[in-house]
């Protein structure tokens, strides 16, 4: 429990005395304290840690205002209200350690019969207070933190933004900007360029993709299947039934170049010919060891046929031509017409 003793009566001075006088009581407080001036006093030892307590608040002009605002019931210290410090009971030392000067005698090495100059005669020096560091004293709330921006809100981009082209671009402009962004980066593009030419690089994706962020879409272009059912199914109707539609995916070989990097035929991939010791660079290749070849997969065209398979529900008492809107993550807000056929797997053909 913190001493509630008054620290002007323990040095016997008045509550508005000078620096001096405070001197003075403490040199002469110190020395009839000491515990080699009272041997075999148990509690000396104790009193002698607690008269250094108070000499070294008393004795600092900081700690002492802080110490009789205290007194005088906790009014706020500047802006920043104070408390004691409780790892040190406003000592500000942690503890005392033995004086280095006069080696704990309290007496001048200088062959005077003086007291110490750094330890005043008490032998003992304060070892400072980690908490406060040494201050006695502690801030009673932490300052008000000042308030930080609003988080920034990330902007998501759209396919047309990531590629930098305008929602108006025809396919060929898409595609060649696509093409672009792969020889650039020689065909290195980040994943979310080559998701977002998949989007929008199909003429039937795209059409899906603007209707699900509220763009027209393309002229001559109509994100609409038509999807085959049964009588049966259609008049029952499904929770969930699965159609499967035509559709592109691009080609995994050159992706969506058209053109896939192969090693130079003629120099075998090395980018230089070797004639005994004497090298020369490949023309063929012009030393890069690589060659520019089309794409037998998807024959230049840079996509492959990938027929994607969609789950709806059909709703019971279906017509001829009823129609139903779907949303699927890359054909976008598609549009299913059904046609009735007699049988499952009975196929019409309109003609």
């Amino acid at each position: 429990m913190t001493d509630q003793r008054d620290y002007y009566a323990v040095l016997g001075v008045p509550p508005d005395a000078s620096a001096e006088q405070i001197r003075t009581a403490r040199r002469s407080r110190l020395r009839e304290a000491h515990p080699d001036a009272n041997p075999g006093d148990p509690g000396a030892a104790e009193r002698f840690d607690f008269i250094c307590k108070v000499c070294e608040v008393l004795g600092d002009p900081e700690r002492r205002r802080i110490y009789d605002q205290m007194l005088r019931g906790g009014a706020d210290v500047g802006a920043q209200a104070h408390v004691r410090c409780g790892a040190c009971a406003g000592s500000g030392a942690w503890g005392f350690l033995r004086c280095g000067m006069c080696d704990g005698l309290g007496r001048s090495r200088m062959g005077f019969s003086t007291d110490c100059p750094n330890c005043e005669g008490s032998g003992r020096v304060p070892d400072p207070c980690p908490r406060c560091d040494g201050k006695g004293w502690r801030a009673a709330s932490r300052p008000a933190r000042r308030p930080s921006a609003p988080p920034k809100k990330k902007t998501v981009q759209n396919c047309y933004e990531i590629l930098g082209v305008a929602p108006d671009a025809t396919a060929r402009e898409i595609s060649e900007r696509y093409k672009g962004l792969l020889r650039e980066a020689a065909a290195q593009v980040p994943d979310r360029v080559r998701d977002a030419y998949r989007r929008i690089g199909d003429p039937r994706r795209r059409a899906g993709y603007d209707r699900g962020i509220g763009v027209s879409p393309s002229k001559g272009v109509a994100g609409e299947f038509d999807v085959h059912v049964s009588r049966r199914l259609a008049m029952e109707g499904a929770a969930s039934h699965e159609f499967t539609v035509p559709d592109r995916d691009l080609c995994p070989a050159c992706h969506g170049a058209g053109r896939v990097m192969l090693p130079c035929g003629t120099c075998q991939g090395r980018g230089y010919w070797q004639y005994g010791m004497a090298t020369t660079k490949c023309d063929a290749c012009n030393g890069k060891g690589t060659d520019e070849r089309p794409c037998v997969d998807c024959a230049l065209s840079g996509w492959v046929t990938a027929p994607r398979t969609l789950a709806c529900t059909v709703p019971a008492a279906s017509r001829e031509d009823a129609r139903i809107t779907v949303r699927d993550e890359l054909l976008g807000v598609v549009t299913l017409r059904l046609r009735l056929a007699l049988v499952p797997g009975f196929v019409r053909e309109d003609g």
